[in-house]
């Protein structure tokens, strides 16, 4: 997003063209899940398909949240920490969000 945002109402007043929500876990169970899918419920009445959804986990999602993120629309990126393979993955899903808006 470009510009200031310190309140809601300020997404409301100037919608940004692409938001990107990332959430980072360190690991993840039934609280983390509730959590996310308030964040898409909201977000999506806010900005509709303007937002792209990115779960960052220092360890491994249990595959049953995983694909319950996935049906709701997050990108699942594991084993995010300096080093491992889920920190170049990041990487390049948020470059291909840049390059290709």
């Amino acid at each position: 997003m470009e510009g200031e945002y310190q309140y809601r109402r300020d997404l409301k007043r100037r919608t940004p063209a692409l938001v990107v929500l990332m959430d980072a876990k360190i690991s993840f169970d039934e609280a983390d899940f509730k959590q996310l899918e308030g964040y898409a419920e909201n977000f999506g009445k806010l900005f509709g398909e303007k937002v792209i959804y990115i779960v960052a986990c220092l360890d491994r999602i249990p595959p049953r949240y995983k694909k319950m993120l996935e049906r709701i629309g997050y990108h699942i990126m594991e084993e995010v920490a300096p080093g491992q393979k889920g920190e170049k993955e990041l990487q390049d899903l948020i470059k291909g969000f840049y390059y290709n808006n």
